[in-house]
């Protein structure tokens, strides 16, 4: 799409910005379009003859192409001893597949995160459960939870990961008690562009490509800073037409992509669209579902898409939590970008390395 007059004499990662910016601009929905003043500011930015594109860390996660620490083998007894008998108590939270147990490994001197998988979830064959670990092991980045071990002692099919200190997304945004403080805009906005590095990686980074599925608040853990990491399902994937690794875990129907829903197609746009709920969900404070509400207003998508065309109404739209305090170029800009992803046609929404690139500059200064 480059002028062939230049010849080719242009900085790559410059251009895709500046094509970026352009798309961000024709947005179809006025109030979706930044401000000149960000315009102007990116544009002087990218203009720089000292601006230098940030490194990105390409990482060929194909066989025999690297190396990675490998999970470690945990005995039954080491796991069952690490969690107490995995007693009730020690119950950090429980999904389709499995419960998760926090544990401490004395060997180690390490807390850990244990998941069991549930009986009938559990892959026939060890071998195929292996292939799932080997399959973990290889996704190494900042923003995913590193698996740090498994057991396949018996019947048994455990997966063992690092502990995330601040538990969910979920515990900080919903239900609150007075004593606990609200996470700020420039927290909430840093973990949505960690989340959003974390899924880019799974689509452009690794090979095959991993579809992650299941996005969503509670699936979005803490570390110490309020630093996000997903977790990847683990328990059962398979290989797309398209070449993309999909974590089959099934979707939340409030974080479902329309194309899912209606025909059960995988793809990376999918997770797209779960991530512009989550986008919302850190705007607004809101639940993505919330049957406590009036009928009219309990799905959270459904209530903010048709008060995105008047600017008036985004202030009505954020977390009260905040109390004010937050950048009202930046909202707008967050908003834009949620309402991109959750465009209903899959073709018409960003891929997640855009999507970083646009909440960088929407996180950056945000003050």
């Amino acid at each position: 799409m480059v002028d062939p007059l230049l010849q080719g004499h242009y900085p790559e990662q410059s251009i895709r910005n500046v094509f970026i910016l352009a798309a961000w601009c024709i947005q179809e929905t006025p109030s979706m379009r930044p401000l000149i003043s960000d315009i102007v500011t990116e544009l002087s930015r990218l203009a720089s003859k000292t601006y230098k594109p940030i490194p990105v860390l390409v990482q060929q996660i194909e066989a025999g192409s690297y190396t990675t620490k490998q999970p470690q083998a945990f005995t039954f007894g080491e796991l069952n001893a690490a969690t107490d008998n995995f007693k009730n108590e020690s119950v950090l939270g429980e999904g389709d597949f499995g419960r998760v147990y926090k544990g401490y490994l004395k060997s180690k001197r390490q807390v850990v995160a244990v998941k069991q998988l549930h009986k009938k979830f559990k892959l026939l064959r060890n071998r195929k459960f292996l292939n799932e670990v080997r399959i973990l092991s290889r996704l190494n980045h900042q923003n995913v939870i590193n698996l740090a071990g498994f057991c396949t002692d018996g019947d048994q099919q455990l997966l063992v990961y690092e502990f995330m200190q601040l538990g969910s997304l979920k515990d900080h945004l919903y239900d609150l008690p007075p004593s606990k403080r609200p996470l700020d805009w420039n927290t909430r906005m840093n973990i949505a562009v960690g989340v959003a590095k974390a899924l880019e990686y799974l689509h452009d980074k690794v090979r095959p490509a991993v579809v992650h599925m299941d996005l969503k608040s509670s699936n979005i853990l803490l570390d110490q800073g309020f630093h996000p990491k997903i977790g990847v399902g683990s328990d059962k994937t398979r290989i797309s037409k398209g070449g993309e690794r999909v974590v089959v875990n099934p979707p939340s129907y409030v974080y479902c992509a329309p194309e899912y829903s209606k025909t059960g197609q995988l793809t990376s746009k999918s997770d797209v669209y779960s991530f512009g709920v989550v986008l919302l969900e850190l705007i607004t404070g809101r639940k993505a579902v919330d049957k406590t509400l009036p009928l009219r207003y309990p799905n959270l998508v459904e209530w903010v898409l048709p008060q995105l065309y008047d600017r008036r109404n985004f202030s009505i739209m954020v977390d009260p939590l905040l109390q004010g305090q937050y950048p009202k170029h930046k909202l707008q800009q967050a908003l834009s970008i949620a309402s991109m992803c959750l465009q209903g046609e899959s073709t018409m929404r960003p891929n997640m390395r855009d999507v970083v690139t646009l909440l960088s500059l929407a996180a950056s200064n945000a003050t």
